[in-house]
């Protein structure tokens, strides 16, 4: 029996315990209409296409950023490989982005609930020739069975925000044993490198964010320099990708700065 560090042992020990509450949560989740209600049925490791033939590389992406960060690579594969491109997510924004970006070989799944009854469905179905996980969202019991099933999985645009890194540190074994299991990681900067190779990974290389090579996304040229005119003499503020309730924070926040700085925000 493999003997886990006690980080990686009170983990499994929680979703068993709470494996009730775990499901009522992401039906919860479904019923408010932040889960895809149509294909939910992804998220408990159940697949909505066959396989198909030929080898599987698999992007793990959490949101839209990260799906964003890994188009670019998967096009460049694309030109190098033989090969069908996976691309999991948990969010439905993430989904949405991609809807006219898939081709007969690159399709979108949803990531499972990171429970093994659900997992070992998904890498038993999908069964992928290597994994790509970009950035640094951790799911230890999938990432675990990837070392069990000797697939090879690289970590690439990885980042460990300050926060994760001094959380980590209190179980330097768990993270040590889950991270091992990346054959490679490519790094954002040289701070996420030394972070990345404290817990002892032996291949870490920073090659820079990704997000940079990212191609530009398309736009209505027309509106945007009708924009631009009616634009031009005033100072101006996004808030972008918001969430339920943040636009009302948004719109007072805005009204607070009015009051303060009335010549440059009308």
């Amino acid at each position: 029996m493999t003997k886990y560090p006690v980080g990686i042992v009170i983990y499994k020990f929680f979703c068993l315990l709470f494996y009730p509450l775990i499901i009522f949560y992401y039906k919860y989740r479904k019923y408010k209409g932040k889960e895809d209600r149509l294909r939910f049925n992804e998220r408990l490791g159940v697949p909505s296409i066959e396989r198909p033939e030929g080898k599987v590389i698999w992007f793990h992406c959490s949101s839209v950023g990260e799906v964003l960060s890994a188009l670019p690579v998967i096009s460049m594969l694309e030109k190098k490989v033989d090969a069908n491109f996976l691309i999991t997510s948990g969010t439905i924004t993430s989904a949405k982005i991609l809807e006219n970006k898939l081709s007969k070989n690159i399709f979108h799944q949803y990531i499972p609930i990171d429970l093994n009854k659900y997992n070992n469905k998904f890498i038993n179905h999908w069964k992928p020739d290597l994994v790509f996980w970009v950035e640094s969202e951790l799911w230890p019991n999938i990432l675990l069975l990837l070392q069990k099933n000797n697939i090879k999985h690289l970590m690439i645009n990885a980042r460990m925000s300050e926060n994760s890194f001094k959380k980590w540190k209190y179980f330097f074994a768990t993270a040590r044993k889950i991270l091992s299991g990346f054959d490679t990681c490519f790094t954002q900067s040289k701070k996420d490198e030394f972070k990345f190779k404290f817990f002892e990974m032996k291949h870490v290389i920073n090659l820079g964010n990704f997000k940079y090579f990212s191609p530009k996304l398309k736009f209505d040229e027309e509106q945007f320099i009708i924009l631009k005119k009616v634009l031009e003499k005033r100072s101006v503020w996004l808030a972008a990708s918001t969430h339920e309730g943040e636009e009302l924070l948004v719109t007072n926040i805005h009204k607070t700065l009015v009051k303060k700085y009335p010549i440059y925000l009308q």
